[in-house]
């Protein structure tokens, strides 16, 4: 959803702000030398690789936002600086940067870099595709450009981005914001990336090779990428063999994994789950928002995921900046549930809709019934992710499922877009109503909070207020992500939960 729905147990991740001063290095030689020597050493065999995803591609626009969607993104389109596997940040479109002052960041372009269609890389389609992330309607990353106040262009491979205010997590932001050419066409599928778009056929991406890329050369010749949303469709590709690595193994599937020539790999997910309130329609009370949250007894619906997920505490997982230790899990009161009910209904029974992403019918069915005991009836409606993704957007849901992976590795992205009151870049994806001058304040305040003690102070008050105090959703599970990988090829899961054919080794 991120951002766009994410429908997808942590361990400890922490991702340090990256601060990094001094002067610009501009060793050519040594680059040209470096990437003649890693392309030297890749392979050229002609050989396919077949990726099997969850989440459907909803845009092949460079400036979506949604996993579906990025996870494929990645493999033709570049930005200045990308994330390794462990969440470090590294150059790419940029060969080095700094930052002199609090407001300024300098970048060098990675020279002789050539997009698909043989034309080279310039600043100016630098600067063109980081205006379309801050202004262009439909951009999905347009909060995470916020801060961006100019582009200064130094010369034809320097220039500066001068920030509104001091932004800590600007490099990690800027990972996000993928490079195409200056006035590119909507139709234009042209990147700088490790692959190129061959073919698209019913949602079905067959990605080649790009042999002039700068960097190393992808291992696989050809990239096929699919989508199996049903977890009948999803058995049946392990059974038969017609993938090679797919994520999400159901995890009933999981329990028991023996499928011949496949391993079974899990990595704790960046994802919370969670359920959210609208606050101008039928949960306008406090006091309804905590009827629900003492009738839920998460433990229970934790185990229809077979021990692949454990009960949230907040809307971020631990390990993220900004989780708060001090909020504990709220154990369920059915009475107390059921008292407050009957006092706001007068006696009588509450009635509403839960909005679920179709598949998580057996999810859905769970909270319907647990919400039923305490005289809250509950329809549910069962949605496309785009359909649920385009209702949230509206605000027009009462009550809906909704999954946010903090991919920056802190709580500033989730609270920025979900949290914020709807504002400019702010509160793209508040779709519950939730409007408070005093989160919001603290919100802005710890984007522009340099000092790390200090930010984290201003994101766990939020975090609180939202949990404990004015409850805008309940926290439900962080759950493990389950790979089938093919004994044929060598991939370890990235902790942000992006499958890069570019990373799978023969």
């Amino acid at each position: 959803m991120n951002r766009p729905i994410k429908i997808a147990a942590f361990t400890v991740y922490f991702l340090a702000l990256l601060l990094v001063s001094g002067k610009l290095f501009f060793e050519k030689q040594f680059d040209a030398a470096v990437s003649s020597v890693m392309k030297s050493f890749s392979s050229t065999k002609a050989q396919t690789l077949v990726i099997g995803f969850s989440e459907p591609m909803l845009s092949f626009d460079p400036l979506a936002n949604d996993t579906g969607s990025r996870t494929r993104l990645l493999h033709i389109y570049e930005a200045l600086v990308r994330v390794t596997p462990d969440l470090q940040i590294e150059p790419a479109l940029a060969a080095s940067f700094g930052s002199p002052d609090d407001l300024t960041w300098e970048f060098r372009l990675r020279p002789n870099v050539l997009f698909h269609d043989g034309k080279k890389l310039t600043l100016d389609d630098v600067i063109y595709s980081l205006q379309e992330a801050a202004e262009n309607p439909n951009s999905g990353v347009k909060d995470l450009a916020s801060t961006i106040k100019e582009i200064k262009k130094m010369d034809d491979q320097i220039f500066q981005i001068v920030t509104s205010s001091p932004d800590p997590l600007l490099l990690q932001k800027l990972s996000y914001m993928l490079i195409f050419p200056k006035n590119a066409a909507a139709t234009n599928r042209v990147g700088t990336g490790p692959y190129m778009l061959e073919k698209n056929e019913g949602g079905t991406l067959q990605l080649k090779r790009f042999a002039n890329y700068w960097d190393k050369l992808a291992p696989f010749d050809t990239a096929i990428l699919k989508t199996f949303a049903s977890k009948k469709d999803k058995i049946a590709a392990l059974g038969d063999g017609t993938v090679d690595l797919i994520a999400n193994v159901p995890p009933d599937s999981a329990r028991d994994f023996s499928y011949s020539g496949f391993t079974l790999k899990t990595l704790p997910s960046l994802e919370v789950n969670f359920l959210m309130f609208n606050f101008d329609r039928t949960f306008k009370s406090l006091k309804l928002r905590e009827a629900v949250a003492d009738a839920l007894k998460i433990r229970d619906i934790v185990k229809l995921t077979q021990g692949f997920a454990v009960p949230a505490t907040q809307f971020v997982g631990n390990g993220t900046f900004g989780y708060d230790p001090s909020i504990k899990f709220r154990e369920p009161d059915v009475q107390k549930a059921e008292e407050l009910v009957k006092e706001l209904a007068n006696f009588s029974r509450i009635k509403t809709t839960l909005d679920l992403p179709k598949g998580l019918e057996v999810f859905g069915a769970a909270v319907k019934d647990q919400l039923a005991k305490v005289g809250i009836d509950v329809e549910l409606i069962f949605l496309t992710p785009v359909e649920l993704s385009e209702k949230i957007k509206r605000r027009q849901s009462d009550f809906y499922f909704f999954g946010w992976r903090t991919d920056l590795g802190d709580a500033a992205d989730f609270l920025t877009a979900v949290v914020h009151s709807p504002a400019g870049n702010f509160g793209q994806y508040n779709g519950s109503n939730y409007r408070s001058s005093e989160a919001d304040r603290l919100i802005e305040l710890s984007a522009e909070t340099i000092k790390s003690d200090k930010r984290l102070e201003k994101l766990r008050a939020v975090m609180r207020k939202i949990t404990v105090d004015d409850i805008i959703g309940v926290p439900l599970f962080s759950q493990e992500v389950l790979y089938g990988v093919s004994d044929k090829i060598k991939w370890q899961p990235r902790v942000d939960g992006y499958i890069l054919a570019q990373e799978v080794k023969m």
